[in-house]
């Protein structure tokens, strides 16, 4: 239920369609993504429920992909945003 209530809504991610280029620098919120035709989507492992939180949890302990899920957590940054990305 923690899970549930800290990371709620803020996995989703900008997905692009194949024959769109998105300039990933401009993309940082879920109105930037649509505006240049991407597709704003769920990760499949997610904690918007109960019921999905718990299948993430026991996926991670069973260590079946949990280092996807940890990034996920690390990135989040708040319900529809994605994280900033580094100048390098």
């Amino acid at each position: 239920m923690i899970g549930v209530g800290i990371f709620r809504g803020q996995f989703y991610t900008c997905e692009n369609a194949p024959k769109l280029k998105i300039n990933s620098n401009k993309v940082s919120t879920k109105f930037d993504c649509l505006n240049f035709g991407g597709n704003w989507l769920n990760n499949k492992r997610n904690f918007d429920n109960i019921i999905i939180a718990i299948l993430t949890l026991f996926e991670m302990m069973s260590s079946e992909d949990w280092l996807n899920v940890a990034y996920k957590g690390i990135d989040s940054t708040g319900i529809d945003m994605l994280p900033k990305q580094n100048s390098r």
